[in-house]
């Protein structure tokens, strides 16, 4: 196991009985592990092992749970569990459990309560833990039951979050393509929920999830207990991180009452097309330092952090001499540049 960096252990199950038998969660998860294995430009992002239970490969609790056991027992910024198969909700204890082909006839297999206390006892040894669950009753995962009143109250250790298909008495829905929300984590998982500079948190992968189920049925299941989030997958920028470095320089403070400013004037110096400006101004010669500032803040504004001000567009903004400002989303992206708290 790498220490000091990320893993993750990805069991998929397909070969039960043939009264039982699954057909997706073997592709499910081998396409999970592609996505954690590298990050977007192909550099290596975590260290993957997969255990796939199919008919000419079967894996046993004792093999899976070996490897869960290794991987919490390192030292890791980030460790990962995935997995999808049956899923037995054990009655009296609530004990949810991932069954394997060997213990199919007993109802026996990995009992998750012990996956959650291995993460639960890694911290901060393993500084995030992520654990992802696409079988039926996931949404019981992290939970005890109370004997008193059948409540339950929460078990779910600092430094841990949970990602399931499925509340504790529903069905995760599989498609011709696979697991319902593994599909979804999937697409989060290539750049769907990356913010601007293309990292993938689990908060962002859940959003996206969340926001693609209905109000009725099967409903994912988030849960957390973090100080701070963590990057699963580095995706592409969707801006040139040096653009959102210029934020201050371009909107800096205001030295009379020390507040940002949130305008930039601009004038037709910045625009270095010269096709359809009025007349007046066509003999006016664009300066490059201008037009090299312009191109970041039009950059900005296609991605929602600054928006031309009195105006219908940037090049209007420009040759009419008005300016841009920044958005919600532009000020919060130049504080955290100023306050030098932007993590790249």
């Amino acid at each position: 196991m790498l220490e000091n960096d990320k893993a993750a252990v990805v069991v998929g199950i397909d070969h039960y009985s043939q009264r039982n038998m699954l057909y997706g969660c073997c592709t499910d998860a081998e396409r999970v592990a592609k996505q954690l294995a590298h990050n977007d430009d192909g550099t290596k992002n975590m260290h993957v092992v997969p255990h796939l239970s199919i008919v000419q490969s079967q894996v046993a609790q004792d093999a899976i749970m070996e490897s869960i056991e290794e991987m919490f027992a390192s030292t890791l910024k980030c460790a990962v569990v995935y997995l999808a198969g049956h899923s037995a909700l054990h009655t009296r204890s609530g004990d949810l459990i991932l069954v394997t082909p060997d213990g199919e006839k007993r109802g026996q297999g990995i009992r998750l309560n012990e996956v959650m206390s291995l993460a639960n006892e890694a911290f901060p040894r393993v500084q995030s833990s992520i654990i992802l669950i696409d079988t039926c009753h996931s949404g019981a995962f992290g939970e005890v039951q109370k004997a008193t009143n059948n409540a339950t109250s929460s078990l779910i250790g600092e430094g841990v979050t949970v990602l399931a298909a499925s509340g504790r008495k529903q069905s995760a829905r599989e498609s011709s393509e696979g697991g319902v929300f593994t599909n979804l984590m999937v697409e989060a998982l290539k750049g769907s929920a990356a913010d601007l500079l293309g990292r993938v948190t689990p908060a962002a992968v859940y959003s996206f999830i969340d926001q693609n189920f209905g109000a009725v049925g099967q409903r994912p299941v988030y849960k957390a207990n973090v100080s701070r989030f963590t990057s699963l997958r580095q995706c592409k920028p969707q801006i040139d991180i040096q653009y959102l470095l210029d934020l201050p320089k371009w909107f800096p403070v205001d030295v009379e009452d020390a507040n940002m400013q949130d305008f930039h004037a601009l004038d037709e110096r910045y625009e270095p097309n010269r096709d359809n400006v009025p007349a007046e101004i066509i003999d006016i010669p664009p300066v490059p330092e201008l037009t090299a500032i312009f191109a970041g803040l039009q950059a900005c504004n296609r991605h929602g952090l600054v928006v031309p001000h009195d105006a219908e567009h940037m090049y209007y903004a420009a040759i009419k001499r008005k300016g841009c400002k920044l958005t919600p989303l532009g000020r919060h992206y130049r504080n955290l540049v100023a306050r030098e708290q932007l993590m790249t």
